[in-house]
């Protein structure tokens, strides 16, 4: 008989096995009261942390702070978060890195095209948002501009909808990070190089943005955020970039 094609099997090395088990901790407090799409007054917060083991050690920090001021019509919210992986095994590359420039952290940074970080330039590579640790600082100005009429500027009973300004700021960094003020703060770390594999040092930038959005709620079932930020840090953009964000206000 003849054959066009033949099925053979090979036996391949595989890596070895691995098993990994979790506990996590956590504090949560929220007193804070809903708007048409993101929260109006009080403040929401979590603190908690996470122990890994078995074939590797870590464990995590989380604080995650959030107050909200309204004074009608308008809303002004803060928060501050940071999360981090520390001990033995906290940047092995089992985990993939922590990823700064989500638009839900910092607005701006999602669709950047990267350079490669050049030692004493002011060129940003991608590595200034990867890290086994991140901070963030977010502020929002919020004005409810349709739906109900005790909240909103303009009345409506089927659109709701909020404009807010926003300022975004956050930074990360791998655990050799120190932090230095020598005409300012400054935190110098290392990274690897992608095509040499040589560990080389590394000045980490604070990343900024801001812009204006606008959240929609739409029925109830999801809200949309098209947003405009200017990210500050971004050499590839002259004036700012459009995004969009699945996510009801934080």
């Amino acid at each position: 008989m003849n054959y066009f094609g033949e099925s053979v099997q090979r036996n391949q090395p595989v890596p070895k096995g691995f098993n990994i088990q979790e506990v996590d901790l956590a504090y949560v407090g929220d007193n804070s009261y809903f708007g048409m799409t993101s929260p109006l007054r009080g403040y929401r917060m979590r603190v908690g942390g996470e122990k890994y083991f078995g074939s590797y050690n870590f464990y995590t920090g989380l604080l995650d702070f959030r107050k909200y001021f309204f004074i009608k019509p308008v809303n002004f919210s803060f928060r501050l978060y940071h999360y981090g992986r520390y001990g033995k095994d906290a940047e092995n590359m089992l985990y993939s890195s922590l990823y700064l420039g989500y638009p839900w952290y910092i607005r701006g940074y999602d669709n950047a095209v990267f350079t490669n970080y050049v030692p004493g330039s002011n060129s940003m590579g991608i590595e200034n948002l990867l890290g086994s640790r991140m901070a963030l600082f977010n502020f929002e100005f919020r004005v409810p501009t349709t739906g109900i009429e005790q909240l909103a500027l303009i009345k409506s009973k089927f659109l709701f909808t909020e404009a807010a300004l926003f300022f975004d700021a956050g930074v990360a960094w791998n655990s050799g990070a120190r932090l230095h003020f020598t005409n300012g703060p400054v935190l110098e770390d290392t990274r690897v190089d992608y095509f040499t594999g040589i560990t080389e040092p590394f000045t980490r930038k604070l990343v900024t943005s801001a812009g204006l959005s606008l959240r929609i709620n739409l029925f109830g079932y999801l809200v949309l955020e098209p947003y405009y930020a200017i990210p500050f840090q971004r050499g590839d953009v002259k004036f700012g970039t459009f995004g969009l964000n699945f996510l009801p206000g934080w």
